[in-house]
């Protein structure tokens, strides 16, 4: 069985979402080990926090389970999306951002940017 849950600053608020198929207690010390290097650690060494269990779920709905509560909790802190590698969404808003200008994504080695000559007109 896995656990969801999160790892909430009492003072700025901010949310942690994690999950784990250890005991929670054991992966909290992880997380307050100092060689942590996951994002929980913005929170952690403020030092004033707690965690609570959100969901268990099965192994199968893990990334589900976990990216619904990062998509859906306000102030987390998390910033990976559990189904996609950073440069997989690198690759996506780039796309998204020249076909908003009217680019052709085709010409992905292209550094041209379409502009209308009507607005010359």
């Amino acid at each position: 069985m896995i656990t969801i849950y999160k790892i909430i600053d009492n003072t700025s608020h901010d949310v942690y979402i994690g999950s784990t198929g250890q005991v929670l207690k054991y992966r909290m010390r992880a997380h307050s080990h100092t060689n942590n290097v996951c994002k929980s650690k913005i929170i952690i060494d403020r030092g004033d926090w707690d965690y609570i269990v959100l969901e268990e779920c099965n192994p199968e709905e893990r990334k589900i389970r976990e990216q619904y509560y990062i998509d859906t909790i306000e102030h987390t802190v998390n910033k990976n999306n559990l189904f996609y590698t950073r440069h997989a969404i690198n690759q996506i808003e780039r796309r998204a951002f020249v076909k908003s200008f009217g680019g052709d994504i085709r010409a992905e080695n292209c550094n041209l940017l379409k502009i209308s000559l009507e607005c010359f007109a």
